[in-house]
């Protein structure tokens, strides 16, 4: 089912209304605009904070005093009729249940109880309050996004990721009835801090695209910036070559071509 733009237009322009803005004029006819495009019914959806089920210190709400940036906070009660009454009026939505402190988050394994987190972690999602998103997301008709823990408890000796956790979560999830619509390897890979290290073979050629600052002129390609010569040729796009272990930096982009990938998109085109 997709949701027609000028149909949302008309009720952006009632929920003005609704919260003391101008209203639209008589004449104005909102619902008689041409259709210009269409939207996926669950485009507009909402995101509860990984931290939020589980509890801990995350950012302080508005009101408090002006130097405070975080608070320890309780567990969301996801079993709040009052709560899910709300969530049920923005049905049909996705559920995105993530945020930065999903990153490091610990899922115990059935029968497995833990008073603090693993090394490697920082916080504990118990499986009954896993059950309780499945529950709240099932009835509130808002199939879950979330992502995986990525942190050093998730690695093996070598640092290379192990999937133990996402599998753990995924089983769980499908156990409870629930849908995982859609999931992001960790949470927001564009950060800063989130500097990731590639183990590969052979020998391949990488371009690594970094903007410092959200404008044209930052782009750089390997360190270089893209310009146009006298000839009118793109100049700046050298590859540059690398073996074994890549490190790719937080807010990149690596385009890696490895001689012999069997992936028609990874092929060098020799």
């Amino acid at each position: 089912m997709k949701t027609k733009i000028a149909i949302a237009l008309t009720g952006a322009a009632t929920a003005l209304t609704m919260l003391g803005g101008a209203a639209p004029a008589a004449g104005s006819e909102l619902g008689s605009l041409q259709v210009v495009a269409s939207v996926d019914e669950r485009f507009q959806s909402y995101n509860v904070e990984m931290v939020e089920v589980t509890g801990g210190r995350f950012w302080a709400p508005y009101g408090g005093p002006a130097d405070e940036v975080y608070r320890q906070r309780g567990p969301l009660d996801l079993t709040d009729p009052r709560l899910l009454g709300f969530a049920k009026a923005l049905a049909p939505a996705y559920m995105r249940v993530s945020g930065a402190w999903s990153n490091n988050t610990y899922l115990p394994a059935e029968g497995e109880t833990v008073s603090a987190p693993p090394a490697g972690f920082k916080q504990v999602l118990t499986r009954r309050q896993w059950r309780n998103v499945v529950a709240f997301s099932r009835a509130a008709d808002a199939p879950i996004v979330t992502s995986f823990a990525v942190s050093t408890g998730t690695r093996g000796p070598d640092g290379v990721w192990q999937p133990v956790q996402a599998q753990r979560s995924a089983d769980l999830t499908r156990e409870a009835g629930g849908t995982l619509a859609a999931a992001e390897f960790f949470n927001e890979p564009n950060m800063p801090g989130a500097a990731q290290t590639l183990r590969t073979g052979g020998t391949m050629r990488v371009w690594t695209i970094t903007a410092p600052a959200l404008d044209s002129g930052s782009v750089r390609i390997n360190g270089h910036a893209p310009a146009l010569n006298a000839a009118g040729h793109l100049t700046g796009l050298t590859a540059a070559p690398a073996s074994g272990r890549l490190r790719v930096p937080g807010q990149a982009i690596a385009f890696v071509a490895v001689p012999g990938a069997g992936n028609r998109a990874c092929r060098t085109g020799q």
